[in-house]
């Protein structure tokens, strides 16, 4: 338990400290997009390795320094489309990420994991479209390590 809760407080630490920055799709042309979706890739894959890597592991297939620790073992995130019939759940993912989701191991929607826990506390500006920028950022990491 208590390795738990280090691992939650350097987490959050490591964010506080990383600040990692969001991504705007780009409109327009091809080539713009893909530079887009790349960056938004690597953003998603900075936000992955300060707020999932612990328990998911480095290589997102559930074997992170904690995993031990929990008593649902972590889901191997490179299978999501392979027991999805091939398919990227793009839609629950979000939702799960963002805490409307009730998963084994992630707590009940009354207490939302990732979609409170990315705001910045104590900010009085309205930063739900930030939030919802970096989840996309990191589903679009997630959906790129797809096996």
């Amino acid at each position: 338990m208590k390795t738990l809760m280090w691992a939650g407080l350097l987490t959050l630490a490591a964010a506080l400290t990383l600040g990692v920055p969001s991504s705007r799709s780009a409109g327009g042309q091809e080539p713009r997009r893909q530079a887009a979706s790349q960056e938004r890739v690597e953003n998603g894959r900075r936000t992955y390795a300060v707020y999932c890597a612990s328990c998911h592991g480095k290589a997102a297939r559930g074997d992170g320094p904690v995993a031990g620790d929990l008593k649902v073992a972590p889901a191997d995130l490179t299978r999501l489309a392979a027991r999805n019939e091939g398919r990227f759940p793009h839609d629950r993912v979000y939702q799960t990420i963002d805490g409307r989701l009730k998963v084994r191991g992630h707590g009940s929607s009354e207490m939302p994991v990732w979609g409170a826990t990315l705001r910045i506390p104590g900010s009085d500006r309205d930063q739900e479209s930030e939030v919802r920028e970096r989840i996309l950022d990191l589903l679009s990491y997630l959906e790129s390590i797809q096996r």
